[in-house]
């Protein structure tokens, strides 16, 4: 059977129109709320003061008027040479979650379930991976309690790197109420090892690479907290000589919250619910300036994050109506939060169905007006809802660009006949790199790497396992993208990865990667180095690095033509 492929498609703004009926009454369903959005204070910083959306200080915006469709014709730019492939693992299931570039090396993050050069203290440990430019490992540590850890973000800070995540163990000084090992507020401490194994979550952060729990910052009320992403700023290089303070770095963490975080509940009772978003302000080394949490009576979380200036740029996905009315049964969101915590403004974006958003990355210069923020994740719709660009699959990828005061410029979807979804992002000058999973109809071989969970991000919209349905009865269909045979044969699961201009939303090129077995795509990031690094898990083998059993993470490099400098990534 001759493989068919949906070529990529580019629109330039949503706009409604009517759909079925039972899309409508489905919409019907969402619940009408209002913004919660409030303060807690984790140290001598004063919280600043946040009025609520309806007194008029929390700005939104709504799409304006764009061009019509030009298309996305392909660029003559082909796909990046692999540069190297690395295949980590044990006997049990590791998974790297996120990957961020720390000077010319590459930081990996994730949880192991057995250990790699140790055995695991608990259920799963903290696992972080070091790699220099040339692929050579140079350390594997871990740490955890006899509960379970997992690092869902990662990223760079000056020669080391700030790592976050959740656990149900007591890893290290809370801040908050805490709901680890029995704690009720203010305890300190934490030895590894210690905590109650099958208690809620706490999200915690710290500086790597480390090998024990030493200098953890645990954060955590009486529900369940996790960080999903985090992001520390880009600034201009620092002499060797005279590297910045890491205390004078502070950058943001995504999470989401079932529950109140201490000191973060609305009084009002206004807008909070069924599981909220989360923004954290942390410093590199693990602790945390204060949080904000907000939402509606429906559910709503934060994904990821990056940052622009002395902001964060949060994104996630809603259940309600966070910013206006909900434009179906879940909607993608993207939001600017200052240093202080104000709610600059924020944008919900989707159609009649269910969109979510799973990574940002800032590209262009505010100096020059060309500053953008680019947010990827998934749809099972038609974001235009016009006809001719309808949805190619079960789920698309979606690309979508915004302009500094959160107006929509562009959305992209790239689709084939199974399921497709964007994990992760980049920016290096004029080219946005865009990762994610697809999924291919030459069969599965199964596996570990089957729902979603690999990134804490995807784990609460359930887009995250939409991959993994469907398609496999259907022998010489493909997923999406041209494969790349060096890296493995395709199959099951699949990475692809994808370019577009930045300015434009044009597609300059997609490729698929792969072995026979499964495989989920985690992160994106670039190194000093002009190294293009993905992460990722998979089940079977990814290039000619061994597997070494169960579930491995893996990180696959590109040789970029060009490094622009001014990459960001999230997870």
């Amino acid at each position: 059977m001759k493989a068919t492929r949906t070529e990529p498609k580019l629109v330039r703004s949503p706009r409604s129109s009517s759909r079925p009926l039972l899309r409508l009454c489905a919409a019907a369903l969402a619940v009408m709320s209002l913004i919660g959005l409030s303060a807690c204070s984790f140290n001598t910083e004063e919280p600043a003061t946040v009025t609520l959306p309806e007194h008029g200080t929390t700005t939104s915006t709504t799409p304006t008027s764009l061009p019509l469709d030009q298309g996305a014709a392909a660029a003559p730019e082909t796909p990046p040479k692999l540069a190297w492939a690395v295949q980590i693992g044990g006997l049990g299931e590791d998974v790297l979650n996120a990957v961020a570039g720390v000077e010319t090396s590459v930081m990996a993050v994730g949880s192991t379930s057995q250990g790699i050069e140790q055995p695991a203290i608990g259920g799963t440990d903290v696992l972080s991976v070091t790699v220099d430019s040339a692929g050579a490992i140079q350390s594997t540590d871990q740490f955890g309690t006899t509960g379970d850890e997992s690092a869902a973000g990662v990223a760079a800070s000056g020669k080391g790197s700030l790592a976050c995540g959740s656990t149900t163990g007591l890893l290290g000084a809370i801040s908050g109420a805490g709901n680890s090992g029995g704690s009720t507020g203010g305890a300190t401490g934490g030895a590894s090892g210690e905590g109650e194994p099958g208690a809620a979550n706490d999200a915690w952060c710290a500086p790597l690479p480390s090998s024990s729990s030493q200098g953890v910052t645990q954060l955590g009320g009486s529900g369940e907290e996790r960080i999903t992403g985090v992001a520390l700023p880009h600034g201009p290089a620092q002499p060797k000589s005279n590297p910045p303070d890491t205390a004078d770095v502070v950058g943001f963490a995504s999470g989401v919250v079932d529950g109140y975080f201490p000191g973060a509940e609305d009084p009002a009772g206004r807008g909070l619910g069924a599981g909220d978003a989360l923004a954290v302000r942390v410093n590199a080394d693990g602790t945390a300036r204060w949080a904000r949490q907000f939402g509606t009576s429906a559910t709503d979380a934060a994904l990821g994050v990056c940052t622009v200036a002395e902001d964060g740029i949060f994104v996630g996905f809603t259940d309600g109506d966070l910013e206006g009315r909900s434009k179906g049964l879940r909607d993608a969101w993207i939001s600017r939060i200052d240093s202080k915590g104000v709610q600059r403004w924020i944008t919900q974006f989707g159609g009649a169905g269910t969109e979510e958003f799973r990574a940002v990355a800032t590209s262009g210069d505010a100096r020059q007006g060309t500053e953008r923020f680019i947010a990827v994740g998934s749809t099972d719709g038609d974001i235009d809802q016009s006809g001719p660009l309808a949805n190619s699959g079960s789920t698309d990828a979606m690309i979508t660009s915004f302009a500094s005061d959160g107006t929509i410029r562009w959305a992209t979807q790239l689709g084939s006949e199974f399921e497709d979804i964007a994990t992760a992002v980049t920016a290096d000058g004029d080219n946005i790199y865009v990762a994610g999973t697809t999924r291919s109809g030459l069969g599965t071989a199964g596996g570990a790497a089957q729902d979603g969970g690999a990134g804490g991000a995807a784990q609460d919209g359930g887009a995250g396992g939409a991959a993994q349905d469907g398609g496999a009865g259907a022998p010489g269909l493909i997923g999406l993208g041209d494969l790349n045979e060096e890296i493995g044969p395709g199959g099951g699961t699949d990475t692809f990865l994808a370019s577009l201009d930045s300015e434009t939303g044009e597609v300059r090129w997609v490729t698929r990667m792969g072995s026979a077995a499964d495989e989920i795509t985690t992160g994106l990031s670039t190194t000093e180095g002009g190294l293009l690094v993905l992460s990722g898990t998979t089940t079977g083998q990814v290039a000619s690095t061994p597997p070494a059993g169960g579930t491995d993470g893996f990180l696959l490099a590109f040789q970029l033509p060009t490094s622009g400098g001014a990459a960001a990534s999230s997870v």
